[in-house]
């Protein structure tokens, strides 16, 4: 399969490590760390949704801290929309990992409605801050798959290709 031949879709279901890979490899020692990490991400993702309800929505979430000092230096408009943007995005993958985490570690059905809606908010969050920087989804696209490209040769996956990522500089 060569670049231009490619759509998305199809790269990432050639590139993505199989469901079939990683339960094959997986220790219940392993499954306990990513749930922990899933955990605290979940955590982390409710909490920082609480505080973007009571700061952006004025949405009293009775959150309160000591008062600070000024702004910081150089806050405009359009870094404040990148930060509720990224804080949203945040807030609605945790959301999604929360609905996916109950599926997988408490066998619960998927609940295909929540799933559908947390997509849909995180197409929402993703597509305001591709505003906010001036790019398209289609050159983010594009740009992902030229990373890809130098990553995995050939668009093929392998764990020592996924380690080693070609596409980062070596730091000294």
């Amino acid at each position: 399969m060569n670049e231009a031949d490619l759509n998305y879709g199809e790269l990432v279901q050639t590139l993505a490590k199989s469901g079939d890979d990683i339960l094959n490899n997986l220790t219940p020692h392993d499954y306990r760390l990513l749930a922990t990490g899933a955990f605290n991400a979940i955590m982390s993702g409710e909490r920082i949704d609480d505080i973007k309800k009571q700061v952006l929505y004025q949405a009293d979430q009775g959150i309160n801290l000591p008062a600070y000092g000024p702004l910081p230096e150089g806050l405009t408009a359009n870094k404040m929309h990148l930060f509720h943007m990224a804080i949203g995005l945040f807030g609605e993958s945790s959301e999604l990992l929360d609905a996916v985490f109950a599926h997988v570690d408490d066998n619960q059905d998927l609940d295909m409605k929540n799933v559908t809606e947390e997509l849909g908010d995180i197409e929402f969050f993703l597509e305001g801050f591709r505003q906010g920087i001036d790019k398209t989804r289609a050159s983010v696209l594009q740009a992902n798959i030229d990373k890809l490209g130098v990553r995995y040769k050939g668009f093929t996956y392998s764990d020592e290709q996924a380690q080693n990522r070609a596409d980062k500089p070596k730091e000294d």
